[in-house]
């Protein structure tokens, strides 16, 4: 992960699509990737469109740019001062951070991050379109700790139910851990890459965890269009989905040679030995070898 650009995104356009090629431009050996983060300020009404616009609006404007990501940054329970920490430990100290917020540039730059202020990122282009409810939307969830096959298959099954799919990394703000290895940042990259022929189609959001595990699909309402069904394998998630009245789909598990159900759990086990399992997303696998000591 090299640049992180953060904008409250009211109108992105022209100024947006071009700070995103020239940092891809200046990127030499074409390894990293610009993640354009739209801020949820859990504003509504006056003071600014819907996240899910400004959401839908960004990804329009970035459609041409495979190395872009598109997401949606949330908060959670933070302060407003404390996002730039979280900055840090979601994305890595090396991130190049550009915001087009001044007070926020401050106390990054107080941090001691490599941020850049520029008050253009977020506007100069036309107003966001109208999110209509002609697609349908499915839910797939996943802390992609990492990425893997059975992953790729719930987001094949949810393509197959609906016309588009939001993709939730969960636990944005979990890393460095024995059973959360990658940042938010990595994971982003890893499933981005992972989900390359059918990106058109992906609403690719990180999300923190919630206070209250109840409070995860509500958040999740304001940030992306409305959901029609979900799918997963998750027993807490399916029954969370079933109270909320939402369509739910159980695809079967992925398994491995031996018969056995792809998992996170096995597959970090198997990093932490120095190997490099099959079960991984292909296009996750070469990025996650140089990554393999920190599991």
């Amino acid at each position: 992960m090299r640049s992180l650009i953060f904008t409250s995104a009211t109108a992105p356009g022209a100024r947006l699509r071009r700070k995103v090629a020239d940092l891809l431009e200046d990127d030499d050996d074409g390894s990293d990737d610009v993640v354009v983060a739209v801020h949820d300020r859990g504003d509504m009404g006056d003071r600014s469109l819907p996240c899910a616009q400004r959401f839908a609006a960004v990804r329009r404007v970035l459609r041409d740019e495979g190395r872009a990501i598109p997401t949606v940054w949330t908060k959670g329970m933070l302060d407003d001062a404390d996002i730039p920490l979280a900055f840090h430990h979601r994305f890595g100290p090396s991130v190049q951070l550009f915001v087009d917020d001044p007070e926020l540039a401050r106390r990054a730059t107080a941090l001691g991050l490599n941020c850049t202020l520029d008050a253009s990122l977020g506007g100069g282009g036309d107003a966001p379109p109208r999110l209509t409810d002609t697609k349908t939307h499915a839910l797939v969830v996943s802390r992609a700790q990492p990425f893997h096959q059975g992953h790729r298959a719930l987001v094949d099954a949810a393509l197959a139910a609906a016309d588009e799919v939001v993709v939730v990394v969960a636990a944005a703000d979990r890393a460095y851990g024995q059973t959360d290895p990658l940042s938010a940042g990595e994971r982003l990259g890893h499933v981005w890459e992972a989900l390359a022929d059918v990106r058109d189609r992906v609403w690719l959001v990180a999300l923190p965890t919630p206070a209250e595990a109840a409070l995860a699909l509500p958040q999740l309402r304001r940030l992306v269009p409305a959901i029609d069904v979900v799918v997963a394998r998750n027993p807490v998630l399916l029954a969370m989905a079933e109270a909320a009245g939402l369509k739910v789909l159980v695809p079967e598990a992925v398994v491995d040679d031996a018969g056995t159900p792809i998992s996170g759990t096995a597959l970090r086990g198997a990093l932490g030995k120095g190997e490099l399992p099959t079960g991984l997303a292909p296009a996750v696998a070469t990025r996650l070898a140089p990554l393999a000591p920190r599991f």
